[in-house]
Parts: C-alpha cells; sequence; structure tokens
C-alpha cells in the first residue's frame, strides 16, 4: 500500500503545479487548489505531497522489503519525477508556439 500512496502523492504533486503553471482555475469542475488558497500555499501543498511519496516509500522496509528494494523504488521514483519535470518543461515550452512537430509533441507527452 505504501507504494500505491506514493505514486497518488506524486500524482497529485504533479497537478497542484500544472494548475498553477498553466493558470487552470478548475480540475474536474472543482476550484483548483491555488485558486481556492493562492498560489504559494498550493505550492507549499504540492511540494508536501512530493516530500511524503519519498517517506511512504520509506515505510515499506517496515513492511519486510528489503532495503535494496526499497532504495531501488525511491531511484525509480526520482528517475520519474525528472521524466515528469522534462514533459512539463516541454509543454511550458510549447504553448502558444504553432511550430511544435509530430516528434516534439510525441517526446513531451511519454515524459
Amino acid at each position: 500500500m505504501p507504494a500505491a500512496a506514493s505514486l497518488e502523492l506524486i500524482h497529485n504533486f504533479s497537478l497542484i503545479h500544472d494548475d498553477i503553471e498553466d493558470a487552470s482555475c478548475e480540475r474536474h469542475h472543482r476550484p483548483t487548489v491555488w485558486k481556492l488558497w493562492g498560489q504559494p500555499q498550493a505550492i507549499n501543498a504540492g511540494d508536501s505531497m512530493f516530500a511524503l511519496a519519498y517517506l511512504a516509500l520509506l515505510k515499506l522496509r517496515g513492511n519486510g522489503i528489503a532495503g535494496t528494494k526499497v532504495m531501488r523504488a525511491i531511484r525509480v521514483l526520482g528517475e520519474a519525477c525528472l521524466e515528469l519535470c522534462e514533459g512539463q518543461y516541454l509543454d511550458i515550452a510549447y504553448e502558444g508556439r504553432g511550430d511544435v512537430t509530430t516528434e516534439g509533441y510525441l517526446r513531451m507527452i511519454t515524459k
């Protein structure tokens, strides 16, 4: 369960930050975190979820998972987060541009 919670926390962290970066006022027909409490608090909430995701993975050790496997999970999550950030960078960079190629778009959405 800690691994699933970790992934859900990362997913929600990314949505909070994405809503700020895209200036999205609604997600699923509800006000976004930044719209309700402002950008600084939304950033804090997202960053807290990011930290909690790693703490959740550390709980795997208490569930009988070998330390080497826990460290591997932490490394994989970190690498995935970097890919996520690269995709978000491209999303921001491509916004409003009409010259984004299909290859560029596919590169962005696979991050």
